[in-house]
């Protein structure tokens, strides 16, 4: 094989090593999103057992979602951050929040938007976690603040993890 066809051989290669790459890759990042949203999901739910736990215990909810750990409620890593790789955190908490709210209030979300879709997980007093559009979040927000005005209560108070 002559030095041409060597060069032509080696071409070929590449163009069909960046074809699979292009059509293998996409799908994996899709998997690696959705693994990351599984995982927000879960931290979100186990917060939920934390802070029931600690409401059955102590009659009241915690200060903070930090307070779970202190007590043993929560492990190290058990509010990672799926976004924000290796770091503990990236979740606000309302405090002033009971289980016998209504179930449509929120109680624990994502501090900030996916960058990617601007979605944030969001988990209601009932136990459910969804996820919502930045500005359907701020409407749920809003309605929840309006609820508790009406009912003589203090606006959410919003705590960092």
């Amino acid at each position: 094989m002559d030095n041409g066809a060597r060069r032509v051989l080696w071409v070929v290669v590449v163009i069909l090593g960046v074809v699979s790459v292009l059509h293998i890759f996409p799908p994996r990042l899709r998997g690696h999103r959705l693994d990351k949203r599984v995982l927000a999901r879960l931290h979100l739910r186990v917060a939920y057992a934390g802070l029931v736990e600690y409401t059955d215990k102590y009659g009241s909810m915690p200060t903070s979602l930090g307070r779970l750990r202190e007590e043993g409620l929560l492990l190290p890593g058990d509010l990672m951050d799926p976004e924000r790789a290796e770091q503990e955190g990236g979740y606000s908490y309302v405090t002033n929040v009971r289980f016998d709210d209504p179930m449509n209030w929120l109680l624990v979300f994502d501090d900030r938007p996916d960058r990617r879709d601007g979605c944030r997980h969001v988990l209601f007093v009932d136990g459910r976690v969804e996820r919502h559009p930045e500005k359907m979040f701020q409407e749920l927000l809003d309605r929840m603040a309006a609820e508790m005005q009406a009912a003589g209560r203090p606006p959410p108070l919003i705590a960092g993890d």
